[in-house]
């Protein structure tokens, strides 16, 4: 019994600089994630206004960004606060940001296409037109 206790300590540190139960190495970083920060808004126009509205989306609507073929690939969501911001933290990359409303993406100005680089914050206003 002595005998095996004593080899215990020449065991242990062959296990650990072969990798057994020490630690691995650190994977390769890649690129650093940018941001999309942005603000979503409802434009108001009534015939008797010259000049529409504008206010934060209070709908329950998400901002969606999507990615790879045809921009098909939902890949980040979020709800914009009370004041219409939000943020999307991504890798590098080119993205469709719309907002949504329940399956149904808005078009025109509430969706953007936007081009995120590392460690960059990309700015976006996504507008709709409220009645």
């Amino acid at each position: 019994m002595r005998t095996s206790l004593a080899c215990l300590p020449l065991v242990l540190a062959v296990a650990l600089q072969s990798g057994c139960g020490g630690s691995s190495p650190a994977p390769a970083t890649s690129a650093a994630p940018g941001q999309i920060v942005g603000t979503a808004l409802i434009s108001y126009q009534h015939p008797d206004m010259p000049v529409p509205a504008l206010g934060p989306v209070r709908a329950p609507v998400r901002v969606q960004a999507l990615s790879g073929p045809s921009a098909g690939t939902v890949v980040a969501r979020t709800k914009p606060d009370t004041h219409g911001r939000f943020a999307l933290s991504l890798p590098p990359g080119t993205y469709r940001v719309c907002l949504m409303s329940g399956k149904i993406p808005y078009g025109g100005d509430g969706a953007a296409t936007v081009t995120v680089g590392p460690g960059q914050v990309t700015r976006v206003t996504l507008t709709i037109l409220g009645l």
